[in-house]
């Protein structure tokens, strides 16, 4: 998942959240995405911005951090 292709995050820096499945959340904070990686996945998956930085509902602005409940 770390690398610098699409599917792929240039840099954790302590962005990571993990569910209670084992899928790992990453706030990809240089290319302005939110990437989910299943357990036992070797590719991850844009779930949120990956569109440039900006404003419209399909981007995101250097995203630092996440939080997520069980609901």
């Amino acid at each position: 998942m770390l690398g610098s292709f699409d599917n792929e995050v240039e840099s954790f820096e302590g962005k990571i959240c993990i569910d209670q499945l084992g899928t790992v959340y990453v706030a990809d904070t240089s290319n302005h995405r939110i990437m989910r990686c299943p357990k036992g996945a070797t590719q991850g998956s844009v779930i949120a911005g990956g569109n440039g930085a900006g404003r419209q509902s399909n981007q995101l602005t250097s995203p630092v951090g996440l939080s997520f409940d069980r609901h």
